[in-house]
């Protein structure tokens, strides 16, 4: 049965996080998971390499295993991170020990232990997936987070450390510059504005592939502009488009 979040049950790691870097007095501004610098935890990732063993599990039996996660220097290549697991699965549950002492801007996390239950759902076709249970929110996640500032991982929700993707902070405008920027990414050369022409084909593109996100570019830069004239058309109180229809 999983246990009902309580405010008391947030441990002084949460709130120190929360008094630091949440906005007071405006609960619908949330920081974001990229600028906290966050260190995630997927669970598919964990349990990927020793899925088909943990299924074939009896009733009464574990796994134990070790895994771990980590992320390297930008520029020397060596490790700046590392996290350190000890799974102990069953067929249909488990939990893992986490072990890390992490460097990070906001200072060190200290040499940190920290237990999390594995729960599973069943899927449509056949299977089960996993999740972590969040330590503080008792609820199912897929991702566990280490920002900036924490010194224990948790879900990014509710309940926790209440993060957002930068992308939910974002206006019509800012989604259309990052679906320009993908198109212009997947042509193998670095963003130039909205205003750009898609770069010459890649060497290792094939001629259909290349026209076709030649077309969804044009598309959107075609989307950006109707964009951009709506804004202004709001910001003028209708007199942009008004003076052009006339």
């Amino acid at each position: 049965m999983r246990r009902r979040w309580m405010p008391w049950l947030i441990d002084d790691a949460i709130w120190k996080f929360r008094s630091t870097h949440m906005a007071r007095g405006r609960p619908r501004i949330w920081n974001t998971i990229e600028s906290c610098s966050s260190l995630t935890l997927e669970v598919c990732q964990a349990t990927r390499k020793h899925r088909t063993r943990i299924a074939q599990l009896a009733d009464g039996q574990r796994l134990n295993f070790r895994a771990g996660w980590r992320w390297p220097h930008s520029g020397s290549g060596g490790v700046r991170h590392q996290v350190l697991a000890d799974f102990s699965m069953e067929r249909e549950a488990g939990q893992v020990t986490l072990h890390f002492d992490i460097d990070m801007p906001c200072g060190r996390t200290g040499p940190q232990e920290q237990v999390i239950r594995l729960e599973t759902t069943p899927c449509p076709f056949g299977g089960r997936r996993w999740w972590w249970t969040c330590p503080f929110s008792y609820r199912r996640c897929g991702v566990l987070i280490l920002p900036n500032g924490g010194s224990r991982f948790a879900s990014r929700g509710a309940g926790a450390y209440r993060l957002m993707h930068d992308s939910r902070g974002e206006d019509a405008n800012d989604r259309s510059h990052r679906r320009l920027r993908r198109i212009y990414a997947r042509l193998g050369a670095p963003y130039q504005g909205a205003d750009a022409s898609p770069p010459p084909k890649p060497k290792w593109m094939r001629w259909p592939t290349y026209e076709r996100l030649c077309g969804e570019w044009r598309d959107a830069q075609d989307r950006h502009d109707w964009i951009f004239i709506t804004a202004a058309d709001r910001a003028t109180g209708g007199a942009l488009l008004r003076d052009i229809g006339g």
